[in-house]
């Protein structure tokens, strides 16, 4: 199973592609921030990993869309100075 960076560059697979859209978002199961470390690093490295992998197969654009309630989830954040 391919994982992190392999997922892109393995044979080159956005080689060709004009436009990637990003529609991923990490999803919050526990109010407490420190609870959602992991999962926030995780979708944070992935993006970081696409949007490197799109610059260096020459993506004409990469479009990012999200939903409030797919990261907010049933359990928000309430700690003071917290940004989505």
């Amino acid at each position: 199973m391919l994982t992190g960076k392999d997922c892109f560059t393995k044979d080159n697979i956005l080689s060709g592609v004009d436009y990637v859209f990003h529609t991923a978002a990490p999803f919050m199961s526990n109010p407490s921030l420190r609870e959602n470390d992991d999962t926030i690093r995780k979708y944070i490295e992935a993006t970081q990993t696409l949007v490197e992998a799109s610059v260096s197969s020459r993506v004409k654009k990469i479009v990012f869309t999200g939903s409030a309630s797919s990261v907010v989830g049933q359990f928000p954040v309430d700690e003071p100075n917290f940004v989505y």
